[in-house]
């Protein structure tokens, strides 16, 4: 009787923690309306796991003017106020022009969240994660700098991903911005080529 007892306790256990694991029902990301620098797109929520879902956005990052922020908002929707969790998987096309040395994404969400296990694909590139906190308004803001090693080139295309912990349905918001180096034109290049040749030549020439 005990045995039988002990093993009802475990799946009530068992069932009282997957209940308490939010399923999220919809999440989707896109261009906020007023700018115009960001286009994307977000596909594939998966669920990885009980309570634990996947999104991956697709963006193009491009320039008007100037390299702002790409803004993107969306709202995520879940069936139960408790802690899903969402990692959200970049692939963010430069389109700007200039190449990136160093990206950062500023995460606001209408409800307390969290981040981990934050992720970045391109070679020699590494993160610093600032934990969100509330703002006066409310709000939940939370900050990732992702520095580089190689440059992200324009064309090329900046990979990166974070987890986020929450409570409940929420709007979330990205603002995902670049810092930027001039790539100098092919011109450029070689008017820069044709002075180094110069150099060295008046040097031999002093030399002797």
């Amino acid at each position: 009787m005990k045995t039988l007892s002990a093993v009802l306790a475990v799946l009530a256990l068992l069932t009282w923690g997957a209940a308490c694991q939010a399923n999220i029902t919809s999440a989707v990301l896109y261009p906020a309306c007023c700018t115009d620098d960001f286009t994307g797109d977000t596909h594939d929520l998966t669920c990885l796991a009980p309570g634990e879902y996947q999104l991956c956005v697709d963006c193009t990052h491009y320039t008007c003017g100037n390299c702002g922020p790409g803004w993107m908002e969306g709202n995520i929707v879940t069936d139960t106020d408790t802690d899903p969790k969402l990692t959200l998987l970049h692939q963010i096309d430069n389109d700007t022009g200039v190449a990136w040395t160093d990206y950062q994404a500023e995460i606001t969400m209408t409800t307390a969240f969290s981040l981990d296990n934050v992720t970045v694909g391109n070679p020699g590139w590494t993160s610093d994660v600032t934990q969100p906190v509330e703002n006066l308004n409310g709000n939940w803001i939370g900050y990732i700098e992702y520095t580089g090693g190689t440059p992200v080139d324009p064309l090329g295309t900046l990979s990166f991903g974070f987890r986020m912990t929450f409570v409940g349905s929420a709007t979330l918001n990205e603002y995902l911005t670049p810092s930027t180096e001039e790539v100098p034109e092919p011109s450029t290049l070689a008017l820069m080529a044709f002075g180094l040749m110069g150099l060295l030549v008046a040097r031999r020439r002093f030399a002797r």
